[in-house]
């Protein structure tokens, strides 16, 4: 519970950084 929207947001961070 909460995992996949912690997953995605993480995700996307690191994409925008990268």
């Amino acid at each position: 519970k909460g995992n996949r929207m912690y997953r995605l947001h993480k995700l996307s961070k690191k994409h925008r950084n990268g």
